[in-house]
């Protein structure tokens, strides 16, 4: 048995009013229209709702009982329509976005930073994965967009969005400042010690197809899963790491860290958004996206 809501929403104005003709007033319809609704949702339930006097109209025990249900339905449905409105308003909601720690760290901070002073009120949550990782949330709806390295395969699930050239490259710490100055090719770089990020990492991934492009073979001294490692470890001396450009500005003006000028640089890559090509994305995501890649969409 399925009773149309609107029904029930007469029956409650009924048993507030205690008149069929109060109850059509304060609903802005016929009295026959309310009078036809009691009568159907009593025959769709099998029992009388009220009983009719001299004096008004009251409602039975059965009545009560229902009415109970009835009035905890219709403000669980008033508070669900308030909520839906304030997601609508960005007054309420959430957004979770997927990246790596670098990524966060390195290029998505400042934006979160102003999408949290626009919205103040949304939850941002933030879950680090790698670029594999972040695409499998993604595909089972934990994430509603990612933040990933590229480049990746095309995928027909996902949209991939360029937002940020990025270029990788050696730098050294002070103890290898001299020869860092030195160095114009890879088959030299590979005679020294090299720290590199972890293989499961896309960073590395992509960095080992140049590589093997180029016919050379690198054997890190060290492999971590962590850019910030990387960069404290060269900083102290352990050997020439990669790492992505951009991200080290500041020690590159500090002369704190030293850049390897290869003649023949680290190609380009970037930083890409993903999302779901066919389901949509939240009003909140569409707002940070809007942030992140203006004018975009």
């Amino acid at each position: 048995m399925a009773v149309n809501l609107e029904l029930y929403r007469i029956v409650s104005a009924v048993a507030r009013a205690g008149s069929m003709s109060k109850a059509a007033r304060d609903l802005f319809i016929s009295q026959p229209a309310v009078t036809q609704a009691v009568k159907q949702i009593e025959k769709e339930l099998g029992g009388k709702l009220f009983i009719r006097s001299a004096r008004g109209i009251t409602l039975t025990r059965e009545g009560e009982l229902i009415l109970t249900y009835v009035e905890q339905a219709l403000e669980l449905i008033k508070s669900g329509e308030s909520r839906f409105t304030e997601m609508l308003n960005l007054e309420r909601g959430q957004i979770n976005i997927g990246a790596s720690d670098s990524i966060c760290k390195y290029y998505l901070l400042h934006y979160l930073e102003a999408f949290h002073n626009i919205y103040p009120d949304l939850e941002i949550h933030v879950t680090n994965r790698t670029t594999r990782e972040t695409i499998q949330l993604l595909k089972s709806g934990d994430v509603d967009i990612g933040f990933i390295n590229l480049p990746v395969d095309e995928d027909p699930q996902m949209v991939i969005t360029p937002c940020r050239e990025i270029r990788d490259c050696f730098v050294g710490g002070s103890k290898y400042l001299e020869l860092a100055s030195k160095i114009k090719d890879i088959e030299t770089l590979s005679k020294y010690p090299v720290l590199l990020l972890e293989k499961a990492s896309n960073t590395r991934r992509h960095l080992d197809r140049y590589l093997e492009s180029k016919n050379v073979v690198l054997q890190p001294a060290i492999e971590l899963g962590s850019l910030d490692l990387l960069i404290e470890f060269a900083k102290i001396g352990l050997g020439f790491a990669c790492i992505t450009e951009e991200f080290i500005s500041k020690e590159l003006n500090d002369g704190v860290l030293s850049k390897v000028k290869l003649d023949d640089p680290l190609p380009d890559r970037a930083i890409g958004l993903i999302y779901l090509r066919n389901i949509p994305v939240s009003l909140a995501a569409k707002r940070f996206i809007d942030i992140v890649l203006p004018g975009t969409r």
